[in-house]
């Protein structure tokens, strides 16, 4: 789960057409990061997700870090860059079957750890165990 920090500012700041535009701009740094078995899709709002298949949570971390190191070197905005925009990043991993709704439960509570920590940050959920 990804979360777009202070994008209220955003939007206030520059005006909601060029809100819209990071958005668009975002989902496509996001497409530019996942790999070709990712799906990386918007949950509304400034609220993302990328479903990893086949990864652990260490390979999570790694798309998650780049995702941000990305971000931080072209962070978009019409005709120019916005320093001041960052993200916040839930993970959450499982070693068995879990339904999506427990896996996105999870990394939300990761993603607020994360804002609740000074955002700009990734924050890992506890993996769900063989036999939990």
């Amino acid at each position: 789960m990804i979360d777009l920090d202070h994008f209220k500012r955003v939007n206030d700041r520059y005006g909601h057409d060029t809100g819209d535009q990071v958005l668009v701009e975002f989902a496509d740094i996001m497409r530019q990061v996942a790999r070709g078995s990712d799906l990386p899709a918007r949950l509304g709002g400034e609220e993302f997700a990328v479903l990893l298949p086949r990864t652990d949570a260490e390979g999570a971390l790694r798309v998650a870090d780049r995702l941000m190191s990305t971000l931080a070197t072209s962070a978009p905005y019409a005709g120019g860059t916005l320093e001041e925009l960052t993200i916040s990043i839930g993970v959450a991993s499982t070693a068995t079957e879990r339904s999506v709704e427990a896996l996105m439960k999870v990394a939300d509570d990761a993603l607020y750890r994360a804002k609740g920590k000074g955002r700009n940050r990734v924050e890992l959920g506890p993996a769900e165990e063989p036999g939990d």
